[in-house]
């Protein structure tokens, strides 16, 4: 899923890798120590923080200073497994999970990334997944944002185009798998909840939502888990103000310049499929759009394809490329599109399925639940 205007990238750093998360754990425990190594601080204080699930700002439980051999001693009491962030004062942090009573850290602020913690297996792990996750993020960074550039580029040549949009995928492909492999694997409640935090960018909605049944199915109990179930399936789904309502009058110009509007389609059934040439998920999606055009268009089914797209060539051999054999519109202004508006587009791929009277029957429909929705529908 593609999100509008890049909402889904975040900055990650050691010091701010807070992301609000933290969570009950599975067996109570009464005392938390801290203690340790850090060397070259600048600040001659170091904190220690619980990170709540439900609040973004993190709540310190203990200070203490930091000596002339650079040792520190912390301590807190708990009664579950949470995230904390150890943290000097105007200097780096790290994460911890306190699945241990006594976390030995040896760290050193000239070098923050390489710090040591023993007796946590659930803090080396998460340390592990962020060491692995650092270069394949910028990597994807780089990736995406050269493959944005070369469909701005009018002077580049497909070959290279297709070469950049493909190294994009195959950045974003390494990050789902890091994430997938992790998830699949990880024997701790709360690194699997941090996991699952950090993982929901990359993930697509389904694949995100069968980690999260799964965490849920293994750790019925852990109350972070349960809570992010709870805001996943509360969460309001993109267009559904719209079901069951008159779907919204839009009028684009296709390629040729003439003018299509939404309206035109009264009397048939309307897929309107929001789509752009950049957007991976959406070509994917293609396959199965065009295989419900072929098998529906003689019994009333339509198809317009709106383009959020900004480049006029990439939009246009898209479509010949994936033998999108329906109308096409796109005023080409990107996230400034009518469409946007008219839609309420948040993220890409989006689609509203419309019936015969112009009301919005169904949204969002993927892979074969589109085909079952026709099929219920189309008779």
């Amino acid at each position: 899923m593609i999100m509008k205007r890049h909402s889904c990238i975040h900055t990650l750093g050691w010091l701010s890798l807070s992301l609000g998360l933290a969570a009950c754990g599975d067996q109570a425990q009464q005392n938390l120590v801290v203690e340790g190594t850090i060397l070259h601080a600048k600040g001659k204080q170091v904190m220690l923080a619980e990170l709540p699930y439900a609040s973004p700002n993190r709540i310190v439980v203990d200070s203490a200073a930091i000596d002339s051999n650079g040792h520190f001693r912390l301590q807190s009491v708990q009664s579950q497994q949470n995230i904390y962030q150890l943290f000097v004062v105007n200097g780096p942090g790290i994460l911890l999970i306190n699945d241990a009573n006594n976390l030995q850290v040896e760290m050193d602020a000239d070098a923050p990334e390489k710090y040591v913690v023993n007796g946590s297996a659930a803090s080396n792990s998460i340390k592990a997944l962020y060491e692995q996750f650092t270069p394949l993020y910028k990597q994807w960074q780089l990736a995406s944002t050269k493959a944005e550039a070369s469909l701005q580029d009018k002077n580049l040549s497909d070959s290279l185009r297709s070469v950049a949009l493909q190294q994009r995928d195959e950045a974003h492909a390494a990050l789902k798998g890091l994430f997938k492999n992790y998830l699949s694997s990880q024997p701790n409640s709360t690194a699997r909840y941090f996991a699952l935090g950090m993982a929901r960018q990359f993930l697509s909605p389904s694949d995100w939502a069968a980690q999260l049944q799964l965490a849920d199915s293994l750790f019925p109990s852990h109350p972070g888990i349960t809570l992010l179930k709870v805001n996943a399936a509360s969460s309001t789904v993109q267009g559904s103000h719209l079901l069951n309502k008159p779907v919204p009058e839009l009028t684009l110009p296709d390629s040729t310049g003439k003018l299509v509007s939404v309206s035109a389609f009264r009397g048939r059934w309307l897929l309107i499929d929001c789509w752009a040439s950049w957007c991976a998920p959406c070509r994917k999606e293609n396959p199965n759009i065009l295989a419900a055009w072929r098998k529906y268009n003689k019994k009333g089914f339509s198809v317009l394809g709106v383009s959020l797209d900004k480049d006029r060539a990439a939009w246009i051999n898209a479509i010949k490329s994936d033998s999108l054999q329906w109308q096409h519109v796109s005023d080409l202004k990107y996230w400034d599109s009518r469409a946007v508006a008219a839609f309420d587009i948040q993220s890409l791929p989006f689609n509203l399925l419309v019936d015969p009277k112009g009301e919005v029957k169904a949204i969002n429909l993927t892979d074969s639940l589109l085909d079952k929705t026709l099929n219920s529908f189309i008779k």
